[in-house]
């Protein structure tokens, strides 16, 4: 067998899965190509099962693997080529979010589809951070820099111009929702400020609560921070259809997310609120 790497291991929602990314032969399981594919295991049993297409292009690599709690549901990043209706036609092929469903047996997965896609704009328009799919697979959070809004639009009128932002899709990738956008309305694209960028999402078990990382985010008080800030912390109420911010800079703009000043009591209050 091929002694290469296996990685990003995440445990489902009530611990009955596992799934992570492997490069190896998984002991006759896996594929020797030398790319990376992704993997679920039953913890009970030790059962693994390739999750990713067993033709997958050896140019191709999917990582960074999140599951439902039932395992029957796992996103993941890959830059296979594009299948979203929405993908814009001649955009290059980029790194994109998928999604793959488990058989009615749940012994197997079927051909998985893309959640995130390059917008009519042209741009290269690719994914960052990490996705997550609730526990009851009813939402999935990730963070892309194209417009998943209006994928029509030209890029003069693209809103954001390349900024990351975090988006939520409740359909299996048929439509997605920006949750980054306004503080009063998440999903509003027209309250951006340009250079804020968002990453790595993760929801609760419903996905009626979101939290995750922005840059320059502006924030409730009118503060703006500098083009050294670090990240923040957002949290996003579905039910109130708000953001509010849980780990604020300073005003000298060191932040209290990475690198915390602040104590962990006084995280915890702020989430509280």
């Amino acid at each position: 067998g091929y002694t290469r790497s296996s990685s990003t291991a995440r445990i489902a929602g009530d611990g009955a899965y596992i799934v992570y990314e492997s490069e190896s032969d998984e002991l006759g399981l896996g594929l020797a190509d030398g790319v990376y594919h992704i993997y679920r295991m039953e913890v009970a049993t030790g059962t693994k099962v390739l999750v990713t297409p067993v033709d997958q292009a050896s140019t191709v690599d999917s990582k960074y693997a999140s599951s439902s709690a039932d395992g029957t549901k796992i996103c993941y990043y890959s830059n296979a080529p594009n299948t979203h209706t929405n993908q814009c036609d001649g955009c290059d092929t980029e790194y994109q979010w998928w999604l793959a469903t488990a058989n009615a047996a749940n012994t197997g997965f079927g051909t998985p589809k893309t959640i995130s896609w390059s917008s009519a704009d042209g741009r290269k328009a690719t994914s960052n951070g990490r996705c997550q799919v609730s526990n009851d697979g009813s939402a999935i959070v990730f963070s892309t820099d194209s417009d998943l809004s209006a994928p029509s639009v030209p890029a003069a009128s693209a809103t954001p111009a390349g900024d990351y932002q975090v988006w939520v899709t409740r359909d299996d990738g048929a439509t997605a929702t920006l949750m980054s956008g306004g503080i009063n309305d998440p999903s509003n694209t027209a309250a951006f400020n340009l250079g804020s960028d968002c990453y790595d999402p993760t929801l609760n078990s419903d996905g009626s609560f979101a939290a995750f990382r922005c840059k320059k985010k502006l924030h409730p008080s009118g503060y703006q921070p500098g083009t050294t800030a670090d990240d923040e912390g957002w949290l996003y109420d579905r039910a109130a259809n708000k953001l509010s911010m849980f780990a604020e800079m300073n005003m000298d703009d060191e932040s209290a997310c990475a690198g915390s000043t602040a104590s962990k009591a006084d995280l915890l209050t702020k989430l509280a609120a």
